[in-house]
C-alpha cells in the first residue's frame, strides 16, 4: 500500500491510482480527479486528506479517500475503488487490513467513521452493487444507520432519487446504537463541511446557492426524524431489502414459466404410465419449481440451460 498526504512527493504515481479510480467507479457520482489533487494541494481548514493506493507486484491496482476531521474526531471514507481483475484472494479485506495498521501506526483517534453506499440502480464501481457493498462494509465493523438517508451529492438539486443512499457507521467503541444528537452531528459534518464547503469553492454564485437550500432542506428533515426517535438503531436491514432487490427481467421470467412447463407435461406423462415414478418425478417437479420461484440464481441457470440468456 502507498499513502499520499498534503505533503504529496509523487503527484504523478497518485495520478496512476487516480486512474483505476476513473476506470471502475461509477461516472454518475464520481468525483472529478482534479478536485482530488487541488484540494490534496490546497486542504480546506480543519480537514485532513489522506489517500490510499493498493498495489500488485508495483503495479496500481486500487484506491481509497478518507476525509479526517481532527476536531470533531470522525473519519469519512468516500470510495474504495479495487481493479475487477485483482479483487480475487480477499483483496479488499487485505486493502482494509492495510488502511487500518496504517491508521494504528500514526495514532488516529476516531469516535465515528462514516461510509455513503448509494441505492442506484446502476452499479457503484466495476461489477460491485449495493448490497456487495454493504456486505463487505459490514465485515470491516461498519454498521447500517436505520434512518432514511440521502447523499448529499450535487445531483441531488435536480434529481434527489438518484441519491438515495446507506450511510454507514464504525464507532468507538463498538455499539448497535446512536443517541439522535450524535448522529445529528455526524450528519450535519458531513452534509455542511464534508460536502458543502467542498463543492461551494468549484460552483457559481446560483449553483452554491441552489445547492445549500437542499442541502439544508434534506438535513433538516433527517434532523425531525432522528429527534423523534431520539435512540437510532445501527444494523437494521429488513426495511432496507425492498431498495436492494433487482425485480426480474423478462429472461428470469421466462426460464421460470418454462420449468413450469417442463415439469407439467413430464408429471402428465409420467402419471399415465406408473404410480411410482409419477411420484418421484411430482417431487422433483416440485423442488425444481419452489427453485425457480425463490431463487434468481436458479433461474439463471435454466434460462443457460434452455438458452433464454446469454
Amino acid at each position: 500500500m502507498e499513502v499520499f498526504d498534503e505533503r504529496i512527493s509523487a503527484p504523478r504515481r497518485l495520478e496512476q491510482f487516480l486512474t483505476v479510480y476513473v476506470r471502475h467507479f461509477s461516472p454518475r457520482h464520481r468525483t472529478d480527479t482534479n478536485q482530488l489533487i487541488h484540494y490534496m494541494r490546497q486542504p480546506l481548514p480543519g480537514r485532513r486528506i489522506i489517500y490510499f493506493g493498493l498495489c500488485f507486484d508495483s503495479e496500481p491496482c486500487g484506491f481509497c479517500a478518507l476525509m479526517f476531521y481532527p476536531e470533531q474526531k470522525i473519519g469519512v471514507f468516500d470510495f474504495m475503488v479495487i481493479a475487477p481483475q485483482r479483487r480475487g484472494h480477499g483483496a479488499f479485506f487485505a486493502f482494509a487490513n492495510l488502511i487500518s495498521e496504517y491508521l494504528e501506526q500514526i495514532n488516529l483517534a476516531f469516535d465515528y467513521m462514516a461510509a455513503e453506499v448509494l441505492l442506484d440502480d446502476e452499479p457503484i464501481a466495476y461489477g460491485m452493487t449495493p448490497a456487495k457493498v454493504i456486505g463487505l462494509l459490514r465485515w470491516q465493523r461498519f454498521r447500517r444507520v436505520k434512518l432514511h438517508y440521502t447523499a448529499p451529492d450535487p445531483t441531488m438539486v435536480k434529481d434527489p432519487v438518484s441519491c438515495r443512499a446507506v450511510l454507514m457507521l464504525a464507532l468507538e467503541p463498538d455499539r448497535t446504537t446512536i443517541t439522535a444528537s450524535e448522529l445529528i452531528r455526524v450528519v450535519e459534518l458531513i452534509y455542511l463541511n464534508h460536502y458543502l464547503l467542498w463543492f461551494k469553492g468549484i460552483m457559481s454564485p446560483s449553483e452554491a446557492a441552489s445547492y445549500e437550500r437542499a442541502i439544508r432542506k434534506e438535513l433538516q428533515r433527517i434532523s425531525v426524524t432522528a429527534r423523534a426517535a431520539e435512540i437510532i438503531h445501527l444494523n437494521g436491514m429488513k426495511d432496507l431489502e425492498p431498495y436492494l432487490q433487482i425485480s426480474p427481467d423478462r429472461r428470469d421470467l421466462g426460464a421460470t414459466l418454462l420449468t413450469v412447463a417442463v415439469g407439467a407435461v413430464t408429471v402428465a406423462v409420467a402419471i399415465r404410465q406408473e404410480p411410482l415414478v409419477a411420484g418421484i418425478i411430482v417431487s422433483l417437479t416440485t423442488l425444481a419449481f419452489c427453485c425457480a420461484m425463490l431463487s434468481r440464481k436458479f433461474r439463471r441457470y435454466a434460462g443457460r440451460l434452455f438458452g433464454l440468456t446469454g
